[in-house]
């Protein structure tokens, strides 16, 4: 009688050992599975407004990006550089820089040539003006020129890339050129490039 009871004790022990440990281990499955609320918000698709602001260059340019990005116009290193200015999100990795400079290519076909691009380009519009496109796994490469200027424009993403085109596709359709105000105001003479509206 005595060892019934114990084997019965022990089975019983046995048995709520088991079932302890299998809670303990559903427990933590679910903290594993079940996702940190910091990591959802993260996770929320973040895109670029529908909200536009303007830059104007006093080079003679002007287009428009979305107000949820930053914009920051690098002072130019060399005087045959016109702009450099970067736009950057603080919620999406990556960058779309603008650049335009002297250059001693005649068509952009060079410009790839001499940076080493072999894939065959895309025909696109900067503004009104004819450029060339290439897109790889994690950037995206513009170029244009015009008067013996070089129009480029850099997109780098390291995921999100979605997000980074939507922002190029909005600079390179609203890209625009405008008479610089200082030389309407003294008449001088200076490169008109093409599509470039000039009020007489």
């Amino acid at each position: 009688m005595v060892k019934k009871k114990t084997i019965l004790l022990l089975i019983l022990a046995v048995g709520l050992i088991i079932v302890v440990i299998q809670l303990f281990f559903r427990q933590q499955k679910n903290t594993l599975t079940t996702p940190n609320p910091k990591q959802i918000v993260n996770n929320i698709a973040v895109s670029p407004s529908k909200t536009s602001k303007t830059y104007s260059d006093p080079a003679g340019f002007s287009f428009n990006y979305p107000d949820n990005l930053s914009l920051t116009n690098n002072e130019a290193e060399s005087p045959t550089t016109y702009a450099d200015i970067k736009l950057i999100s603080k919620d999406v990795v990556g960058s779309l820089d603008l650049k335009i400079s002297d250059t001693n290519f005649t068509k952009a076909e060079d410009w790839l040539g001499a940076n080493n691009i072999s894939q065959t380009p895309k025909e696109v519009k900067l503004g009104k003006l004819k450029a060339v496109e290439i897109i790889t796994d994690n950037k995206l490469l513009l170029g244009a020129i015009d008067q013996g200027v070089l129009f480029t424009i850099e997109v780098s993403f390291e995921e999100r890339g979605d997000f980074w085109k939507t922002v190029y596709n909005i600079v390179l359709t609203d890209f625009s050129f405008v008479q610089p105000e200082s030389t309407a105001q003294s008449g001088a003479s200076e490169i008109i490039f093409e599509g470039e509206e000039v009020v007489e």
